[in-house]
Order: structure tokens, then sequence, then C-alpha cells
């Protein structure tokens, strides 16, 4: 019965994770990626290998591959977001999240890469800001900051909203918001 090969590769995919052979879990994800796009048991896993390897380029890839297949879950697009944030490519994760969220309007993880995609930006402005009161660029910088921090704002809100209980997640976030 063809319906149940993906599921076999499953457990062969598990079997491997059972034995700790993290070549042969890797091989077999791969192979589950390739001929059962639509499970996704093999993406998540092989991207979050790839994560923890620190492949970002071979991830992004991977989503492309599979985004070209199916530009509608937003599971591809959340994995691109996270995998830009590890570069510190703050303005592709920010677009990213906004693909995903534009996908799944509760996906909380990509609402959470986008506020802290914009609050790394603006510490980043921070740095090389102008604070001369007297250069007429110090306004400039200063509006900049502040934007990038009312554009973080209702991302952790929203991850607020969706999490009341994950205060780790947006509690020290929201405060440095509202203290700037």
């Amino acid at each position: 019965d063809n319906s149940l090969q993906p599921i076999l590769q499953e457990y062969k995919v598990r079997t491997y994770m059972t034995l700790g052979d993290a070549q042969e879990v890797k091989h077999e994800l791969r192979i589950g990626v390739n001929k059962y796009p639509s499970h996704d048991f093999f993406f998540v896993n092989l991207i979050d290998m790839l994560y923890n390897e620190r492949n970002f380029q071979e991830g992004i890839q991977l989503a492309d591959s599979l985004i070209s297949l199916d530009a509608s879950k937003a599971i591809y697009w959340y994995s691109k977001s996270k995998l830009e944030m590890a570069e510190n490519n703050y303005e592709k994760c920010i677009e990213y999240s906004d693909s995903t969220i534009a996908r799944d309007g509760s996906f909380v993880d990509a609402y959470h890469n986008k506020g802290i995609s914009y609050l790394n930006l603006a510490l980043i402005m921070k740095e090389s800001a102008c604070f001369d009161m007297k250069d007429p660029k110090c306004v400039s910088d200063r509006k900049k900051i502040q934007d990038l921090y009312q554009k973080a704002k209702p991302c952790i809100e929203k991850v607020r909203e969706l999490q009341p209980e994950a205060t780790e997640r947006w509690g020290n976030p929201l405060y440095r918001i509202y203290m700037n």
C-alpha cells in the first residue's frame, strides 16, 4: 500500500534516531523529503538538524525547494525566517516572518522572530547613532530607532496574546520596547 510508504520511511528515520546514527538519520530524512514532501516530519526534522549544524544556507535551499512545490505552507516560510535570523539577516527574517503570518495568522514564532528582528535592528542602529543634540542627524537617528521599536511592539504584544504563560519570550523584549 503506497499510502503507508511515508510512515514506513518515518519509522526508518526514528529507528536510526534511536540508534544514534546521525549520518543515517540525515540521509533518510533527505530521502523522505524528496519522496514525500507533503509529509512534514521529514522537513521539520531535517531543518532542525541543519539549524543545529549551523548549515543555514542548505536549510534555506531546502525550504526554497519545498516552497516551489507548495508555497502555501507556513512552516516552510517560518523555517527561512528562523534561518535568516540565525544569520543576523534581520530584514530577510522580517520578510519571511511576514510571509509566514500571511499564511497562518496565529504562527506565534513568526511574530516573535519579526519582533526580535526589529529590536535587533534598533540596537544595531543605536550603536552607530548620533547623540549630539546639536547635530540634525541626531533627530533623524532617534526617529529611525523609535520607528523600529514601534514596529517591534505589535509583534511582541501578539506573542504575549498568543502565549500569555510564556513570559520568558515576551517579557524582556516588551520591557525594552516600553522603556525606549
